[in-house]
């Protein structure tokens, strides 16, 4: 009977007051996690320019021969946001969020009424970042050049008696220019050129 009253009880928190718990913080732990992208971000391209990441080859008629990415320059850059990004989220080390009792009754009706349960959450984090690069027409032989650096990261939400997963995906710019000439269709019209040049760390 005791073990069944024990099992009971797990089973009722994995599957129902774990999600509830889950579901009314989820934004306050994307709005913790990018805000740690960001700031480790920031922090390591604030002193690269977009000259320093890609360079623009001319013809002597002023015509664009090539687009080219300094490859060991964005693969410093990945190496060395990933590594703030991580070390940023390992300093979570617990996020508390309050839970109001009437929450862990399984009745709608009192979902958010009684004195508030105090429930700590241990963020377990693993980040992938990617360049993007996008080519915008800015009138005549005239493009905007963007680059983004796309940054993925999985949190693993450690909770009584389980554990949960929240992907937050964010999107910073790296860096932008106008080209001035006709840039090749091969770049225009498909960035994946560029990107191979900007992503060679797997």
């Amino acid at each position: 009977v005791i073990f069944a009253i024990i099992f009971g009880i797990i089973m009722y928190f994995n599957f129902y007051v774990n999600p509830i718990i889950l579901a009314s913080n989820k934004g306050v732990i994307k709005s913790k996690t990018i805000s740690v992208i960001n700031s480790s971000v920031q922090s390591v391209i604030s002193t690269n320019a977009y000259d320093d990441l890609i360079k623009v080859s001319y013809d002597l008629d002023g015509n664009i021969t090539s687009i080219t990415a300094n490859s060991m320059l964005a693969n410093q850059l990945n190496t060395q946001v990933l590594e703030k990004c991580q070390d940023g989220l390992n300093d979570i080390t617990s996020l508390c969020f309050n839970v109001p009792l009437g929450s862990f009754s399984g009745i709608p009706l009192l979902n958010g009424i009684g004195p508030n349960i105090n429930i700590k959450m241990i963020p377990i984090g693993s980040v992938q970042t990617y360049f993007k690069s996008e080519f915008v027409s800015a009138g005549i032989n005239q493009t905007y050049h963007k680059i983004f650096l796309d940054v993925s990261a999985e949190m693993s939400i450690l909770l009584p008696g389980t554990n949960q997963s929240v992907v937050v995906n964010t999107q910073i710019l790296v860096g932008e220019s106008v080209i001035v000439g006709k840039v090749p269709q091969v770049y225009f019209g498909n960035s994946s050129l560029l990107n191979s040049q900007l992503n060679l760390i797997p």
